[in-house]
């Protein structure tokens, strides 16, 4: 989706050690960012089980319960690095036998299950102003969470949330610091502490409300910040060398996808705008021509109410971005809109390509011609197969559209290293939550980050402005000035409210001083 606390006691048994003990030095999991800090994050969570309960049972168990720290988290404007918060090590698990004991039945032949208690570490993205934070109160939801998903929704979903897309992922919708949610913890915990006085043997013996909880209160534990504060470059040197994906070339693809949530996918649709947004204000930087369409479209010449117009791609784009004050002359109102709807029939779910030629000098070299090539294609849903084509033929890829709770289309489990080329590339994936859906795959996938620099948000991402704000990302990007990282994030500052980060910048060994690029 794209979008126009808690005060618990903690109970849980500390870990024996941590790794929030471990020196704050930096490392090559640094990330840089304007307003993100990046900082280690634990916590301490238990789940039960059959007794003699499998591994695996008890694995999945655990991922279903630190899976809910994800929305708790992100709420809190946090982001974690693991995928669904599923790293947990299993080293950590501390297995006990208990006794259950339903206290309004004490006759009753009590049942056996298995605590397992786990401590989780992770890497974290926090705004500014948690930089300093060293814990927060937070909620967990049972591993068996699913079988209330109705009282999860009314207790403690955050309503702005529930959209038919994340409807059955209540982990992504929990919110545990809402006051119905603070409310409904409070009761929990109060029934629990009551019947927990009534057992015998609180060593051995555990409440069935215990049990049965559907919310468990913890800790986030925050490390030192260990966010890069050097000044790191994309590799403009290698990227603007004519040697990447395509000699003599630079190729930029941008893909862009529907975003109003609807079966409309037409030219009404918000993600056509912020489509045109990006392309207007990218040719008002640096002028393109247009020399391939696929499939094959005439995109300037058209015929309405029996009038034979032309339309060169920029003004095209300009007239969407400012509705219809700015549509062809000499068109009526119902002309402009019959007009607009064959644009969107002759755009959406077309590869679009436009080429300009440059000349480069790199490090007081002789200059060398350079064709930067731009490829767009507006249409973008859940399937693949366009943002596959993208990454597998681009040194720059900038996807803007739905991440679809991760299953998107950038869904690691549809790529494999064969995907990807060998040259340096800069993934910029302006979606929700890229950041956890994306970050650690794509870098397995690519093989590392020597040639790779990731862009992410930790965040729900704002769509509002994304096509203008990515065309001034990609006007800096190739400017001629080779800005720093920080001021590239900069120039895309417009929608940097969603814990926006780069990662795979600080083994980059491009340096503007010792290396003075031109461009012409």
């Amino acid at each position: 989706m794209r979008s126009r606390l808690l005060l618990l006691p903690l109970f849980l048994a500390s870990a024996a050690c941590s790794v929030l003990d471990a020196p704050s030095a930096g490392s090559e999991e640094d990330l840089t960012s304007k307003t993100a800090r990046s900082r280690a994050l634990e916590f301490d969570g238990y789940v039960y089980v059959e007794e003699g309960a499998s591994d695996e049972a008890i694995l999945a168990a655990v991922r279903r319960q630190t899976r809910s720290a994800l929305g708790a988290l992100r709420h809190e404007k946090i982001a974690l690095a693991s995928r669904e918060a599923k790293d947990v090590d299993p080293a950590t698990f501390e297995k006990r036998t208990v006794s259950v004991v339903d206290v309004a039945k004490p006759t009753a032949k009590p049942t056996v299950r298995e605590q397992v208690r786990y401590h989780y570490v992770d890497e974290a993205i926090v705004p500014v102003d948690l930089a300093t934070q060293s814990s927060l109160p937070s909620a967990l939801l049972s591993s068996e969470y699913e079988q209330e998903s109705e009282r999860v929704r009314e207790e403690c979903a955050d309503v702005e949330d529930l959209t038919q897309e994340t409807m059955d992922d209540l982990w992504y919708v929990f919110s545990p610091a809402t006051e119905s949610c603070r409310s409904a913890i409070a009761k929990e915990e109060a029934t629990i502490a009551a019947d927990t006085k009534e057992l015998t043997d609180r060593k051995n013996q555990v409440a069935a409300s215990e049990v049965g909880r559907l919310y468990l209160p913890t800790t986030m534990k925050l490390g030192p910040d260990t966010t890069n504060d050097r000044a790191s470059y994309p590799e403009y040197d290698r990227l603007l060398s004519g040697e990447g994906v395509e000699k003599g070339k630079v190729v930029v693809s941008l893909v862009h996808g529907f975003l109003n949530d609807t079966e409309a996918e037409d030219e009404t649709d918000w993600g056509f705008r912020e489509w045109a947004d990006q392309i207007h204000y990218t040719l008002e930087a640096r002028p393109f021509t247009v020399v391939k369409t696929e499939p094959s479209v005439d995109l300037e010449h058209y015929s309405v109410g029996g009038k034979e117009i032309t339309v060169p791609l920029a003004d095209l784009a300009r007239a969407f971005i400012t509705y219809d004050e700015k549509s062809p002359a000499g068109l009526t109102e119902s002309e402009a809109a019959e007009w607009k709807k064959e644009v969107g029939r002759r755009v959406i779910k077309h590869w679009i390509t436009l080429e300009t030629k440059v000349d480069v000098s790199i490090g007081g070299k002789a200059s060398k011609p350079l064709t930067v090539q731009l490829r767009t294609y507006m249409g973008s849903g859940k399937e693949p197969a366009p943002v596959k084509r993208a990454i597998k033929t681009s040194d720059v890829v900038i996807y803007n559209a739905h991440s679809y709770v991760g299953r998107g289309p950038l869904d690691p489990s549809y790529y494999s290293t064969e995907d990807f080329p060998s040259t340096y590339q800069i993934l910029f994936f302006d979606s929700c939550v890229s950041y956890n859906y994306y970050h650690q795959d794509f870098i397995r996938l690519k093989g590392g980050t020597k040639d790779l620099d990731l862009i992410t948000n930790g965040l729900v991402a704002q769509a509002n402005g994304s096509g203008y704000w990515n065309s001034q990302f990609l006007a800096a990007l190739l400017g001629g000035k080779q800005p720093s990282y920080l001021e590239l994030l900069e120039s895309n500052r417009g929608t940097d409210n969603a814990l926006r980060v780069v990662d795979g910048e600080l083994d980059n060994v491009y340096s503007p001083k010792k290396t003075p690029i031109t461009i012409e």
